[in-house]
């Protein structure tokens, strides 16, 4: 399989855009620090070289079976291989390229990561600076931008940026759940209206998708597939992410367009909260302080294909903005991450003050909806718990426990490097 490096991958060094193979294998090569969003695999007449991006937020995967060596973006993929040994599937670490000659790796080389003195910065500049920078970037490779907006801060931010660039060529999707017998009358979820008057502030086009029952029962084998995972949390999100692939990808056919979220600020302000449905409490959280679980979601973010794996099953390029600017979001103290509203406090410069006051305070997660039940309600009144799930995907993929259980362990894959 041949890389294409420009599809779903954003490399730069010092700001220039690398899209050939002989520009990437030099960089390598003389070992320069990569940074942006990617995971490759690459070959010259001696080695082949595996890399991805400081956060893992694509994904990388290889096994070896006598003297040859596969790889996919999809552990699945490799799965299916004959006779394939589950036990020797690994991922590429994330922040690493590793070299391999003859199936074996000979060197590992792990990017030099971003270190800020506090008091010497301004965070709040720096953040701003690099988000510029990173929508230049953007726009430099796509023409156009499709934001998947959620009526939240951290999409309406991204969306304020994205529309600054791509001016015009700027759209922005929001995904609702309405079951079967409310498709005729569909309900508008306060996600919805909010998004809708964002954009109009915004002057950005604005869709909407609805997605009822029979699209998830029609598609969830395709789901579990392509965010390559069985844990709910992931699952649910999934579900969300696929209902918007699968409506860009039968409504636009530029093929110069490129998906954008605000995925990562929950990770980076711990605020993510647990959901009660039922009686049943869904997404446990960590009893800890919120400095030590941004640790912990940061780190979990190796092991979460429920974004990019989705788009990528689709063959949409996708990015997440804030992945650039997390170095200086761990810079933040625990006084920063105190409660929900620290969030708003710290990122209300990003925002025009009309957009701000309309973004919804009280937000609650896209998975659940109070009218409707959301996707946690679907699976719910399905009877598909986490149990069910693992079942179904290791049914379908011809996975068992144990495999599972080690290839994904505390957020992060198995990799053949220590």
């Amino acid at each position: 399989m041949q890389e294409n490096l420009s599809l779903n991958n954003i490399f730069t060094y010092r700001n220039h855009i690398i899209t050939k193979k002989k520009e990437l294998l030099k960089t390598i090569k003389d070992k320069k620090n990569l940074k942006g969003q990617f995971s490759f695999f690459i070959k010259d007449k001696q080695f082949i070289y595996m890399g991805r991006d400081e956060m893992g937020t694509k994904k990388m995967f290889f096994t070896f079976k006598k003297n040859k060596i596969f790889h996919s973006k999809n552990f699945l993929d490799l799965t299916k291989i004959k006779k394939i040994d589950l036990n020797k599937i690994y991922s590429v670490p994330q922040n690493s390229i590793i070299k391999i000659k003859k199936n074996k790796i000979v060197n590992k080389t792990f990017f030099k990561k971003n270190f800020h003195k506090k008091n010497k910065i301004n965070l709040k500049n720096e953040v701003d600076i690099e988000l510029k920078k990173f929508f230049k970037i953007l726009n430099k490779q796509y023409k156009s931008v499709i934001i998947l907006l959620s009526g939240g801060l951290d999409s309406a931010i991204i969306a304020n940026y994205a529309k600054k660039y791509f001016k015009k060529n700027c759209y922005a999707l929001t995904a609702s759940y309405s079951p079967k017998t409310s498709l005729k009358k569909k309900i508008i979820s306060q996600d919805l209206k909010v998004s809708k008057s964002i954009c109009e502030k915004l002057d950005i086009n604005h869709l909407n998708v609805f997605f009822d029952d029979n699209f998830i029962k029609k598609n969830l084998v395709k789901i579990l597939y392509s965010c390559q995972d069985w844990r709910d949390y992931n699952v649910h999100c999934a579900v969300i992410n696929f209902a918007c692939a699968n409506y860009i990808k039968k409504n636009f056919k530029d093929k110069n367009i490129a998906v954008i979220t605000g995925d990562f600020m929950n990770e980076y302000f711990s605020d993510y909260d647990q959901v009660i449905v039922k009686n049943k409490i869904y997404y446990k959280q960590l009893k800890k302080n919120n400095k030590i679980k941004q640790r912990f979601f940061i780190k979990g973010l190796d092991s979460s294909a429920r974004e990019t794996g989705v788009f990528n099953f689709f063959k949409i390029p996708i990015f997440q903005p804030y992945h650039c600017v997390k170095s200086f979001y761990e810079l933040l103290s625990l006084n920063n991450l105190k409660n929900k509203k620290s969030k708003y406090k710290f990122n209300k410069k990003f925002l025009p003050d009309k957009i701000f006051k309309i973004v919804n305070y009280s937000k609650i997660r896209a998975q659940h909806d109070p009218i409707t039940g959301g996707v946690i309600g679907y699976f719910y009144k399905k009877n598909i718990n986490q149990n069910k799930l693992i079942k179904i995907f290791n049914k379908n993929f011809k996975t068992n426990n144990l495999f599972l259980k080690n290839f994904i362990n505390l957020g992060s894959y198995k990799t053949l490097i220590n």
